[in-house]
């Protein structure tokens, strides 16, 4: 072979190896580029997987927080209404056990006779309230009234019934309804700071000569008649 043929085909040999080298070069940078964008990739993957598993972790921190919270405001709420049940059931059950009391003070046994017809009631708009009447009969004298205390309640149901206990008290015996209510009067204004009043209607009437005595304290028997307020009667008949 001559001599230039053989370097040439050296040369050419070199040129071919240089080639497959800078191949397999640019194959492994290729591969290495690979690897380093598949492990970028999977940098990116893990930090945006724990991004999102914090930020999932943080919502159900902040809603177990929050849940927590509304089940002790919850509970807070539910023994308090608890509470507040067993208090309006035991004013409930005060309430009524003073609407007996009241109700036991006012007459429900009428006099039993042949020249006079009695009726009264009383229905109250609340459990207790201010309305009172009474009657009895002594020494054929036939005592009665009817009143109404300013007010709703408990303070008015309490001078309710001082009212009807001082009626019993000075009624006796006494044959004058102007004295009946004045001495009442005087003993209702003493210590009465809540300046709390009742109107008042006092009748004697002799069943023997059928003369009425009657002094009247500012009662109104014709006023209008709310559906919230009390409402009591009292009738009395001659035959």
């Amino acid at each position: 072979m001559p001599y230039d043929t053989e370097l040439a085909v050296i040369y050419d040999t070199e040129d071919k190896e240089r080639q497959i080298t800078e191949q397999k070069a640019k194959i492994l940078q290729q591969r290495l580029c690979g690897i380093a964008a598949v492990f970028t990739l999977f940098i990116l993957f893990f930090l945006v997987y724990d991004w999102y598993r914090r930020r999932v972790r943080k919502r159900l921190t902040t809603a177990h927080e929050l849940l927590e919270t509304a089940h002790t405001e919850l509970k807070t709420a539910y023994d308090q209404l608890e509470e507040t049940t067993a208090a309006k059931e035991r004013i409930e059950s005060e309430l009524r056990i003073a609407q007996d009391i009241q109700l036991s003070m006012v007459p429900t046994d009428f006099p039993d006779r042949s020249d006079i017809d009695v009726y009264g009631s009383m229905t109250m708009a609340k459990a207790v309230g201010g309305d009172l009447y009474d009657i009895f009969v002594s020494d054929d004298q036939l005592y009665f009234c009817i009143g109404d205390v300013s007010g709703k309640g408990i303070p008015a149901a309490l001078l309710m019934m001082e009212t009807k206990s001082l009626f019993r008290a000075y009624a006796k015996g006494e044959s004058m309804p102007d004295r009946i209510v004045s001495a009442m009067n005087r003993d209702l204004s003493e210590n009465n700071d809540d300046c709390l009043f009742v109107t008042f209607f006092c009748g004697i009437l002799d069943l023997s000569s059928g003369l009425l005595r009657y002094c009247n304290a500012g009662h109104d028997f014709v006023g209008d008649t709310e559906q919230s307020d009390d409402l009591t009667m009292l009738a009395v008949r001659l035959r």
